[in-house]
């Protein structure tokens, strides 16, 4: 696989990636505090899979309660964070009244397809934006 060279290497010089990170903690309802958290992270959050990721996971940590994190598999919910990564609300006019879909439509076709989406590009090359997003993400 080809990397896309950051600006700094000489690639394309990109508009700012403003993005909103939101973060739901573990429940911590654990009989042991030793176990190693768990965390989820979830791409593209906004407008419902953050709040559903995270609801679900609530909802499983009182299972198993009583027992050590390691004796079953479900206690793993009282140990893990979600962590939502995506554009910026005020990227796409997120308020308390919704938001605007094309500018939301807009940002994921620029942003999360590996190869350039045709309203974007007519060739469908590798996306450096994508690329971006995903060093962001790692570094």
């Amino acid at each position: 696989l080809s990397r896309v060279p950051s600006p700094a290497e000489g690639g394309p010089a990109l508009p700012a990636l403003d993005l909103d990170l939101f973060l739901a903690p573990a429940p911590r309802r654990s009989q042991d505090d030793s176990a190693r958290p768990i965390v989820v992270y979830v791409l593209d959050p906004v407008p419902c899979l953050f709040g559903a990721i995270a609801s679900y996971v609530f909802a499983q940590a009182g299972y198993y309660a009583h027992l050590p994190a390691g004796d079953a598999d479900e206690a793993a919910y009282r140990r893990m964070h979600v962590v939502g990564v995506g554009h910026l609300g005020v990227t796409f006019a997120l308020d308390g009244d919704g938001f605007d879909n094309a500018m939301l439509r807009d940002l994921r076709r620029r942003d999360f397809p590996p190869r350039q989406h045709p309203t974007h590009a007519k060739e469908r090359n590798r996306n450096s934006h994508a690329a971006r997003l995903a060093r962001a993400l790692v570094d």
